[in-house]
């Protein structure tokens, strides 16, 4: 015991003496330091102020001479490198940055480095900073030095206290010592990693071994129940991360789905299952009945409407929830607070929860009072159309029926005068005659065209199978008079067979053919082209021609009776066959259009819609 309480005193003293020295050696280190970074920052001032890095970098070269400098840099006053000095054997492990770094003001101890700094100033103004690293060899070579001397007295002290005392008392006290000052640190700071020195293999020695086995242990348990603590704190924060993930990709939702809801032009509501008491209202569905939200919510539909339709509502809310999908409501009355009667087009949907039991009923109604009105009014109106239509048809075909007989008359007595008084005319005479005669064929060509137009309007279909190709073959056949002396370049395409009245459908071709001849008669080479194209519901034909074409701002009126965008001494026509294309085109369900330029050849086409098979 004297021997431990000898060499603590001595121990302590030593100590002291050290820390005194350690605390003191430091100070003269700082300030030498501080003195050479101050000589450093004077000398360069100048490079600083005229931006001469290679002066700054030379002065600060100068420190080489203290072998315990490692390195050392010049920073602007913005905290740019400017110069720097590292020692030349490459033992500096503090490398200057580009940028002054944060918290580099001063003086510190670290890592067994001085790391000092110290402003550069001119005329009071800083313009930039100093920065030394230095090594503590020479603090730790006096330190060495010191512990030799100490280790040296101490020797000599526990020798002779070791001769002093008894052998036996060193080797139990001081192992108990270390152990219970162990105990103690491991119960304080709860560092599991200690152990203490094993000693003889006697009863303390065990006793030592047990204690650290048992550290062993317990540092295996906290280790074991740190991670699985740190990873329940990874796996908390992961799942708070997730669920406020969650909650703002729903909140974003919720804001989205409203948005669309409340910007729909359509009433939308939502009732619950139970007793059909509105949940939802959209500001559509506000305008059209002339509640707010606030007078609907929590209400049935016999708060609002008539009996009659409340119970109907009702009704049919009970039957889409039994139903379990979509029920579709064309037209569906509601009295309204303020614009009265409307029709609404209106589509319900139930909404279940995960055991199929109806939570919620879903409707969308759109207004179609005006749509119903605007319809109605059309009906009105195509009836009044059709009838005036009829009676044109019918006015048209009895004039046309009935001018054929004064015209007949009137060709015959042209036709006698010809014959008996066409040697007494002089030249402007006969040429007097020969007009009568051409005006009364264009008239009975006309009064033919009429009759034919008006045949369509009314007589029946015979609808059978058309076999094209051989049609379009006739057509051409019969137009060989007037295309025998030229030179036509013909493009046929494959043509499928048709499901129509047969006579009807080759006057349309008969018609479209005959008009592409005819237009391309200025042509030294007229090309003339007929195909078609199937669609998903109809069958597309066409007749094209590098014809004279025709204004396309023109093309509507095309198809219209007496309609012809080229003066009859150009080329002869009535201006109905289009028309009688168009006619029957629309009686077998198709439609009719036309392309062109002028002097660029024109397009004609007209669909038919597809046979549907089985």
């Amino acid at each position: 015991m004297s021997m431990l309480v000898s060499s603590a005193v001595l121990l302590l003293a030593s100590a002291g003496f050290i820390a005194h020295e350690w605390v003191t050696f430091r100070g003269v280190m700082v300030r030498n330091r501080s003195t050479q970074a101050e000589i450093i920052a004077i000398n360069t001032v100048s490079a600083l102020l005229f931006n001469d890095p290679e002066s700054a970098a030379e002065t600060v070269g100068a420190l080489r001479v203290k072998s315990d400098i490692h390195s050392a840099a010049i920073y602007t006053a913005e905290g740019r490198l400017f110069a720097k000095y590292l020692r030349s054997d490459g033992a500096s492990v503090f490398e200057m940055p580009e940028r002054i770094p944060a918290g580099m003001e001063g003086h510190r101890f670290e890592s067994g480095f001085l790391f000092l700094s110290r402003p550069i100033l001119s005329n009071e103004e800083r313009i930039g900073t100093v920065y030394i690293q230095s090594d503590l060899q020479e603090l730790n070579a006096r330190l060495k030095g010191y512990a030799l001397i100490v280790v040296g007295v101490l020797a000599v002290s526990l020798l002779t206290a070791y001769r002093v005392s008894a052998g036996l008392q060193g080797n139990i006290s001081r192992p108990l010592l270390d152990l219970a000052r162990i105990a103690k640190n491991v119960s304080e700071e709860k560092d599991y990693s200690v152990r203490a020195a094993t000693g003889n293999r006697d009863e303390i020695g065990l006793l030592v071994e047990t204690f650290n086995e048992m550290l062993s242990q317990i540092q295996t348990r906290d280790a074991a129940l740190q991670k699985t603590q740190d990873e329940l704190e990874q796996r908390v924060k992961e799942r708070t991360r997730s669920l406020e993930q969650e909650v703002g990709d729903r909140k974003r939702a919720e804001v989205f789905l409203d948005s669309i809801v409340e910007n729909i032009p359509n009433m939308i509501f939502v009732k619950e299952a139970k007793e059909l008491r509105f949940v939802r209202f959209n500001k559509a569905g506000e305008v059209l009945l002339g509640y707010t939200r606030e007078d609907l919510l929590g209400k049935n539909d016999h708060d609002f409407f008539p009996k009659e339709q409340a119970d109907s509502f009702i009704a049919k809310d009970r039957q889409v929830l039994g139903a379990g999908y979509l029920v579709d409501i064309p037209e569906e009355p509601v009295q309204t607070r303020h614009r009265g009667a409307r029709i609404l087009h209106t589509q319900k949907i139930p909404l279940y929860d995960e055991e199929g039991q109806p939570l919620y009923l879903l409707g969308i109604s759109e207004d179609i009072t005006e749509r119903k009105q605007a319809e109605e009014e059309l009906k009105k109106l195509n009836s009044q159309l059709e009838a005036a239509n009829k009676e044109l048809e019918a006015f048209s075909y009895s004039v046309s029926h009935d001018l054929r007989a004064p015209l007949r008359h009137i060709n015959g007595f042209v036709e006698l005068l010809k014959e008996h008084a066409a040697a007494r005319l002089d030249t402007k005479g006969q040429r007097y005659i020969e007009i009568i005669v051409n005006a009364s064929k264009r008239m009975g060509s006309l009064i033919d065209d009429l009759l034919v137009f008006s045949r369509m309007a009314k007589s029946e279909m015979r609808i059978g199978r058309v076999p094209l190709e051989s049609l379009i073959q006739e057509v051409i056949r019969d137009l060989q008079p007037e295309i025998q002396n030229r030179e036509i370049a013909w493009t046929i395409g494959s043509l499928p067979d048709l499901e129509g009245d047969a006579a009807m459908l080759r006057q349309v071709w008969a018609n479209l053919i005959g008009n592409a001849v005819k237009y391309t008669r200025t042509r030294e080479r007229a090309e003339i082209e007929i195909g078609s194209r199937m669609e998903a519901e109809e069958t597309v034909f066409f007749v094209r021609d590098n014809g004279v074409g025709f204004d396309p701002q023109y093309a509507g009126k095309l198809f219209g009776v007496f309609q012809r965008l080229h003066r009859a001494e150009e080329f002869e026509g009535t201006g109905i066959g289009l028309a009688n294309v168009r006619r029957i085109i629309h009686r077998h369900g198709g439609r009719t259009w036309a392309e062109g330029e002028l002097d660029r050849g024109a397009a004609f086409y007209f669909s038919l819609p597809n046979r549907k098979e089985g």
